[in-house]
């Protein structure tokens, strides 16, 4: 047999992502009354991305892995694994009040689009995204925000940022199977 791990779980993470949240955005976006909406996500990454990987278009969404323990190692008789990982998205705005919105709303819409996908694994006999890659369950940990970076202009340091870019991000956990 072979231990898993993580991978299951963030490929499936990625493919869940890819086909319910920038529907969950819409959802989000529905509900705003002050401008400040959220783009659709443009890049669906079992990584977090770099700075180059981000010239492919933001917002990004990219998965963290995190560490994992182990439980009920029974040596060859088996093993539970508690995995964690981390749906990372990051944002550019030129506004840092709308990018401090959006970074808000789009955590809500990869909120929902989990939870849609915990609620689809019950009652029992139904599949969610995640049960099928191996999870019993998937717990929301928290949420970590990221620093607020500044795009400043290099011929003129004293100007203020052309741009604001900062990510924010929902950490997950599942116990699974490993052996």
């Amino acid at each position: 047999m072979t231990l898993n791990l993580a991978e299951p779980l963030v490929t499936a993470t990625v493919t869940l992502l890819k086909n319910n949240l920038n529907g969950q955005i819409d959802t989000v976006n529905a509900s705003v009354t002050d401008g400040h909406t959220v783009p659709h996500a443009v890049q669906f990454l079992p990584f977090v991305p770099v700075p180059s990987t981000l010239e492919g278009g933001m917002p990004a969404i990219g998965i963290q892995r995190l560490p994992a323990r182990f439980e009920d190692d029974l040596r060859v008789a088996g093993m539970h694994s508690v995995q964690q990982w981390a749906i990372v998205a990051i944002l550019q705005h030129t506004d840092q009040l709308t990018l401090s919105w959006q970074l808000d709303r789009m955590m809500q819409a990869i909120a929902n689009t989990i939870q849609a996908d915990r609620v689809a694994g019950t009652p029992p006999g139904t599949a969610s995204t995640l049960k099928i890659a191996g999870a019993w369950a998937v717990d929301f940990i928290n949420t970590e925000p990221g620093p607020l970076l500044g795009d400043l202009d290099p011929t003129d340091p004293e100007a203020p940022p052309r741009s604001y870019l900062s990510w924010t991000a929902l950490v997950l956990e599942a116990k699974k199977v490993e052996l």
